[in-house]
């Protein structure tokens, strides 16, 4: 009762919904590659391949930037958000004709950010008031809401793409934009409410 009850435990479940989100449907940028941009499905495999195995690596720069760069999760998470959801706008306002490796490649860098975040996600934590006799229970209800997004999101991803084929690529990324926004707003109040904490 004592977690479900604490602000901070829906805190961190709303950080790690919008992290699971970004990390779990930027593998999207792998059907766009294909369908919109033309690359074949053996490169556009490679370019996933990466995204989602190699930049696993990127999790202890997630942490380096947590411990030593901002010297805050929440910093860090409100920097790799914005820079996401920038990179993300990005994609809807490249023109036609392109080169694909070009596109390819850029589809990489929003990845990177968002993997460099998600690895390092519970390192939140740390800056949320939240009791260790209650902070594994807390944890698993942030885990339950978080996962709740494999059921919720990929059904209304679908129906974009039924309905509108290619072009629910752009409601697709708008989705990501607006998720990567939430992630700012709440990693701001954690930033605020620590701040204020410091002050006494």
């Amino acid at each position: 009762k004592y977690a479900i009850r604490n602000p901070h435990t829906w805190t961190l479940a709303i950080i790690n919904f919008v992290s699971y989100i970004l990390y779990t449907h930027q593998n999207y940028f792998n059907p766009y590659l294909i369908n919109v941009i033309g690359v074949s499905p053996e490169a556009s495999g490679v370019f996933a391949i990466i995204r989602t195995y190699v930049f696993m690596l990127l999790a202890i720069v997630g942490g380096i930037m947590c411990d030593r760069i901002f010297k805050s999760s929440g910093k860090w998470f409100m920097t790799a958000y914005s820079v996401s959801g920038i990179l993300i706008i990005g994609l809807l306002l490249i023109p036609p004709g392109v080169s694909v490796i070009f596109v390819s490649i850029y589809t990489l860098i929003p990845a990177a950010f968002i993997m460099a975040q998600y690895g390092v996600q519970f390192s939140i934590l740390r800056e949320l008031n939240i009791s260790p006799a209650v902070m594994g229970t807390s944890i698993g209800v942030s885990s339950v809401i978080s996962w709740l997004s494999d059921v919720i999101v990929p059904p209304i991803f679908g129906s974009w793409l039924d309905k509108y084929a290619n072009a629910g690529y752009t409601y697709i990324f708008i989705f990501l934009i607006v998720d990567a926004a939430v992630g700012i707003a709440v990693a701001y109040t954690v930033v605020r409410y620590n701040k204020r904490k410091a002050l006494g």
